[in-house]
């Protein structure tokens, strides 16, 4: 069965990479989260998505050049207050560290996919901490750990053979396949339009296959057909329900 990830929690109706956004996906029944982390001025893993904190936040500045104690006083952005099931509640919400994380999905037994947001800034050791703080406290749960930057993926592998790889990629790579066997790729990351658009190999076995970001119903129900791995929604609850009928109707 497909499973569905919730992509920075439930995006599309709470505050994104919040503790709260991560609990309402889990509430809506996901089998997994996929979270963003950067490494802070004092050596800290934090979940946000972007390098600066300015759209989430009521801030402005590279997380980098921030302590913890410095980004955990920082309140969510306005812009939430413009979602139609906005609380003021919201307002309480803190940047989670990754341990924070952590600790929820292994109280709640859902799934991980951690992407290090190594792209655009150097964050120099972060793939050893990040692993150390997973191997420290994750015992039952799947963690997979992607990026759109190669080499952090190569440090990775080297640091942990046995750990769980993925490339992010938004474009065609031709023989793709030789990537996944030669830096030993157990996932494929890939954006949606490239198997909407039906621009893949035809070798690429589906099932190693997470596609992101599914949002609209129709793209949802293609790629429940189509048997994808995993399908990140900003909408969990959505995909869910498609997914039941889905199943229901024998059409996945």
């Amino acid at each position: 069965m497909t499973k569905i990830f919730g992509h920075r929690g439930s995006k599309g109706s709470f505050p994104e990479n919040t503790m709260l956004s991560f609990h309402e996906a889990i509430k809506s029944g996901v089998d997994g989260l996929e979270i963003d982390v950067h490494l802070t001025k004092d050596d800290q893993l934090v979940v946000i998505h972007d390098e600066r904190v300015d759209r989430t936040f009521e801030a402005e500045g590279f997380v980098k050049d921030f302590t913890l104690a410095e980004l955990k006083q920082l309140k969510p952005s306005s812009l939430y207050q413009s979602f139609s099931n906005y609380h003021p509640t919201w307002e309480l919400e803190r940047m989670p560290t990754l341990a924070e994380v952590l600790h929820l999905v292994e109280t709640e037994k859902v799934d991980l996919n951690i992407e290090l947001k190594t792209a655009v800034l150097s964050y120099n050791g972060i793939e050893e901490r990040i692993l150390e703080t997973v191997h420290r406290l994750i015992r039952s749960v799947k963690v997979v750990y992607s990026s759109f930057h190669l080499p952090t993926l190569v440090r990775m592998r080297n640091l942990d053979p046995h750990a769980e790889l993925a490339w992010l990629l938004f474009q065609n790579i031709p023989q793709l396949e030789d990537y996944a066997a030669t830096f030993q790729f157990s996932h494929y990351h890939l954006e949606k339009s490239l198997l909407i658009e039906g621009n893949l190999s035809s070798e690429i076995d589906v099932t190693k296959i997470r596609a992101w970001t599914v949002n609209s119903r129709e793209d949802i129900n293609t790629l429940l057909t189509l048997g994808v791995e995993t399908i990140v929604t900003d909408f969990p609850e959505r995909a869910i329900a498609l997914r039941k009928d889905c199943y229901a109707l024998e059409q996945c």
